[in-house]
């Protein structure tokens, strides 16, 4: 697994953690989150694509880890993919299923034991 970079400086980021701090947007906890410096953002490409996925799992992994230390109240994980920008909800998954079988060693290839639809109640 490739270790996550720290995209605190990401324009995206920065333009996320704005989102954030303007007045209407609702969510008190991610303000309180964000106040604290309790929010990891992490930016990755496509959303179609599961390729950064090999640095968002990591990322997420070591957040849980850092909470499991030091539980307090108010810390938020986020993922901003950069595009694509015309995202339609019959195309999203599209990409992003086909993905892991593009990926030469990668570990999240799939086998012969994983299944699109059960044909049964219980999974292999």
């Amino acid at each position: 697994m490739q270790f996550p970079r720290d995209d605190r400086e990401h324009p995206r980021a920065e333009a996320f953690r704005d989102f954030i701090r303007n007045p209407p947007f609702p969510c008190v906890g991610a303000k309180s989150a964000l106040s604290r410096g309790r929010m990891t953002i992490v930016v990755a490409r496509d959303i179609t694509s599961g390729w950064d996925d090999m640095r968002i799992y990591p990322a997420l992994l070591a957040f849980v880890a850092r909470y499991r230390l030091n539980p307090d109240l108010f810390q938020s994980f986020a993922v901003v993919f950069e595009g694509p920008g015309d995202l339609s909800s019959e195309t999203s998954g599209l990409g992003r299923n086909r993905s892991p079988t593009r990926m030469r060693g990668s570990a999240s290839r799939t086998t012969p034991a994983w299944r699109t639809i059960p044909t049964t109640r219980t999974f292999p």
